[in-house]
């Protein structure tokens, strides 16, 4: 019964807590990236989930885990402050 427990209450944390996660907004000069480059490029690098690109092709929103290096992102497609 204590096992059951405790399985319960994980899931039912894992299902109460959101996943910590924070949206990027990346932009680069007209014919630099499309999906598929940044697909290739970006969407491998630990820690990210998920890219949506405009109709333009020149922007895009890069949803990350909370913990992800902006540094691992080229210079290009994200301008660091």
């Amino acid at each position: 019964a204590g096992l059951a427990g405790l399985l319960w209450l994980a899931c039912t944390v894992g299902m109460v807590l959101p996943v910590q996660n924070i949206s990027v907004t990346l932009s680069w000069p007209q014919g630099g990236w499309g999906y598929e480059r940044l697909r290739n490029e970006v969407l491998c690098l630990p820690g990210t989930l998920d890219v949506t690109v405009f109709e333009d092709e020149r922007q895009a929103y890069l949803r990350v885990s909370k913990g992800f290096d902006l540094a691992q992102l080229p210079a290009e497609l994200y301008r660091r402050d």
